[in-house]
């Protein structure tokens, strides 16, 4: 057995959560998904619903999950692999420019826009279930 002494280790599943060796965690703090798209077909299907079925697999009963706007087909399906779980389940939307008080994202595209915020919410809710929110907050303050 490896073990690392880390705070937080984010770990990016590979091809899709359902077959995903990075199912051995068993008890992630939150899990996350970014925007879906006709990846690895021959593994995960052929429609957006197939390959979120997959994508939704890494979820974990009632674990919160975030994920960035989906099309219908694929957000349907993550919604209802979310309530099967009883996965708290929160879609975040983009990074608004005003908020980011003359910060840029080091990485082009509008879609980096969900990427950082979805980053973002993943990362304010591992600091709040690991109790690490407040010691952050007096930190800054």
């Amino acid at each position: 057995m490896l073990l690392l002494l880390v705070d937080a280790a984010i770990i990016e599943v590979g091809l899709g959560g359902t077959e995903d060796s990075t199912n051995a965690i068993k008890e992630p703090t939150v899990c996350g998904i970014t925007s879906l798209g006709m990846d690895h077909t021959e593994i995960l299907g052929d429609t957006l619903g197939q390959i979120a079925s997959h994508k939704a697999g890494i979820f974990k009963p009632k674990v919160p999950a975030f994920t960035v706007p989906q099309p219908p087909e694929a957000m349907d399906v993550i919604i209802e692999r979310a309530k099967e779980l009883m996965v708290p389940l929160e879609v975040t939307e983009p990074l608004d420019c005003k908020q980011m008080k003359g910060l840029t994202l080091g990485l082009s595209g509008d879609h980096q826009f969900y990427n950082a915020a979805l980053a973002v919410s993943l990362s304010r809710c591992w600091l709040q279930r690991t109790g690490n929110w407040e010691k952050v907050c007096q930190n800054v303050s």
